[in-house]
């Protein structure tokens, strides 16, 4: 049993700079090591010959090709070998309904097709087209099919043969230098991923050529990268089948959508592309569970996958300051104080529901990052101070407190009844979080739960179990209630009494063991008639044996007590009693460190269930052989309920 002080609850982190931008930046993939990993192996020189495929598990908000293009270009990663190239595909000079597919060198496809057009017009003139070949070919050495296609075309030009269409050359994909394509797919159908051919009618007659294909996504993502999110797949099979077939063959052809009518004109076949790409399918857990009930064989061919993970632990200190300083530097936000950092770094903590992690969900951090810059420049402040941020906090939650101020006037009007002062048997206070729904906004709240006890057969009734507004956690921590009183107080003989456990005015489903300890309380607070202490809330988990365990939320709970307490008047002799493993978890509103610092609230910490109840009641738990203690007492109760005199198996056992 402790009690923590002001010491104990505020951190300090010991930056050894003025000013975030003093920092270098560190960006967001450089703090996933599980997924550098895995594009480590992804970019290895001996998978540069076949298409790869990862799966990678991250969360809402994230921005994957942003992701992506930063890993690639990380140091850690090796440099990329796969081929890179300018699709175009071509009048097949001996078929044109088989158009061909020429591969250039990547960025050089606008100036090849300008140049194939000088070539043509020079050709008319009977110019030397050896000479503007080898021109043309200076930029793409070693490509000996584009070589035999322009020496084919010079003799096709020289022998005054005719061309089946006015544009021979369609430029389809075309690339930067120097540059590997990232391609995030959204909105995904058939004809947007695979590409399609379009047909054009004349004089009743379809026809179509090679000016009349669009690449899709596969082909323009083609020796990069194509990230693509498994939702989609899931919900059109065929995508995905039709993808991953193309990317065992290496090779992806111009197949018209299943669902339609085949090839409007039969005899119309181009030249199938050669693929080799590294395919990236991106989603939740519950998106991936998804995909392996769509394909069972993905589980095992699919060979890398990793995750994306939300939180750092917080002795990489270091390293999230640096991703501070790389979201200020990608927004173009003012430079933010180490003050002002500090509480960025409680605000990530208090995400994490932890003081030894971080969140590093970019979307989160970066809305506070912004708010607070305008709220500094509103302020014609320099930098960004503590007080830019912690207003900035402020005015993110009075846009999602609605609840918390219907909550507050409940309890203001005396509509929702808590005593925060005096004593009671059988009563005792408890904490609750309150989620709101289309938001992640949480808060705490109080609960009154009561005990009463009479004359039966050892049962204990959970008046929320028997109204079905208990979840499956809630049932089974009162099942630990009723397991640790058969075995403190009926090894030898029956309880001669039911119990019957009620959270008062609570109108909707209670889950979770967070109120297993309190309910505890309660019920023996009621056995023993003693009274619990109002002025004090209680949270945590409890085993068999009365070990208190930890629980979440417990910065909203203690916040929500300690709003009632306010509302009703700060008494000085209020507080709330947690489990000891929990500590590393506060990271407490201001309000509420001031009133701790000002011993006007106060905050213990216990171990087990003996501890809880000397707190609340101020007798020793003791034990059952002891007749003036907490379990004395409820032990005689017992014997004489069953017909003996108190102290029987106390005389019979010694």
């Amino acid at each position: 049993m402790n009690k923590l002080n002001y010491e104990d609850l505020n951190h300090k982190y010991g930056f050894g700079f003025e000013l975030l931008s003093q920092v270098d930046p560190v960006n967001y993939s450089s703090l996933q090591p599980r997924v550098l990993s895995a594009f480590s192996r992804l970019g290895s020189p001996a998978n540069q010959n076949k298409s790869q495929i990862i799966i990678l598990e991250g969360y809402p908000g994230i921005d994957y090709e942003d992701v992506v293009t930063q890993l690639i270009s990380n140091p850690k990663i090796p440099l990329h070998q796969r081929p890179i190239f300018d699709l175009c595909y071509a009048e097949n000079l001996v078929n044109p309904q088989r158009p061909i597919c020429l591969e250039l060198e990547p960025g050089t496809g606008p100036e090849f097709c300008e140049k194939v057009s000088t070539l043509l017009k020079n050709l008319l003139k009977h110019f030397d087209s050896e000479t503007i070949v080898e021109n043309i070919m200076k930029h793409q050495a070693g490509n000996d099919r584009l070589a035999s296609y322009l020496s084919d075309l010079s003799v096709h030009v020289a022998n005054e043969q005719p061309f089946a269409n006015d544009v021979i050359i369609n430029l389809m994909v075309s690339h930067q230098k120097n540059t590997v394509p990232v391609i995030y797919g959204r909105d995904l159908n058939w004809y947007s991923l695979f590409g399609k051919v379009n047909y054009l009618t004349e004089q009743g007659t379809v026809y179509s050529n090679q000016n009349l294909l669009e690449p899709g996504l596969v082909r323009r993502a083609n020796g990069g990268y194509l990230i693509l999110p498994i939702s989609e797949l899931v919900r059109q099979p065929g995508l995905w089948y039709k993808l991953s077939n193309a990317i065992a063959q290496g090779v992806l052809d111009w197949e018209n959508n299943y669902q339609e009518n085949s090839n409007l004109v039969p005899f119309f076949e181009p030249e199938p592309t050669l693929i080799n790409l590294n395919l990236v399918l991106v989603g939740d857990y519950i998106d991936i569970s998804d995909f392996y009930a769509l394909d069972i064989d993905a589980i095992e061919n699919i060979e890398l996958k990793s995750e994306l993970v939300q939180t750092i632990d917080s002795n990489r200190l270091d390293e999230f300051v640096g991703f501070l300083s790389y979201i200020r530097q990608s927004y173009e936000l003012s430079d933010f104080t180490a003050d002002a950092v500090s509480v960025i770094c409680d605000y990530a903590s208090r995400q994490c529901g932890t003081r030894t992690e971080f969140s590093i969900v970019e979307t989160r951090i970066a809305a506070v990052m912004k708010l607070a810059h305008d709220i500094a420049w509103e302020q014609e402040h320099e930098t960004v101070t503590a007080a830019d941020v912690k207003a900035a906090l402020r005015e993110r939650e009075f846009r999602s407190n609605y609840a918390v101020e219907e909550s507050s006037k409940m309890y203001r009007e005396h509509q929702m009844l808590i005593a925060t002062k005096g004593e009671c048997i059988g009563q005792i206070n408890g904490m609750s979080v309150v989620s709101t729904s289309g938001t992640d906004f949480e808060f705490g709240e109080p609960l009154r739960i009561t005990a009463t006890v009479h004359a039966g057969e050892g049962d204990i009734y959970d008046v929320e179990h028997k109204a079905n507004l208990a979840g499956q956690i809630h049932q089974k921590a009162m099942m630990i209630i009723n397991g640790y009183i058969s075995n403190n107080f009926a090894r030898n003989d029956s309880l001669p009494f039911t119990i019957n456990l009620v959270f008062e005015q609570s109108y909707s489903e209670v889950d979770g063991d967070s109120a297993s300890l309190s309910g505890l309380c309660a019920v023996l607070s009621a056995l023993a008639n003693a009274p619990i202490n109002q002025s004090l809330a209680v949270t945590g988990a409890l085993d068999q044996f009365g070990h208190v365990q930890p629980v979440g939320g417990l910065n909203e709970k203690i916040e929500g007590f300690f709003r009632v307490c306010s509302i009703q008047g700060i008494t000085g002799e209020q507080g709330v009693i947690i489990p000891s493993t929990n500590v590393n978890q506060l990271i407490l509103s201001d309000e509420v460190m001031e009133a701790v610092r000002e011993k006007r609230f106060s905050i213990y910490v216990v171990d087990t269930l003996a501890e809880t109840l000397e707190l609340l009641t101020g007798i020793p738990a003791g034990s059952v052989d002891e007749p003036e203690t907490l379990f004395g007492r409820i032990q005689e109760r017992i014997e004489i309920m069953n017909g003996r005199p108190a102290g029987f198996w106390s005389r019979i056992f010694g």
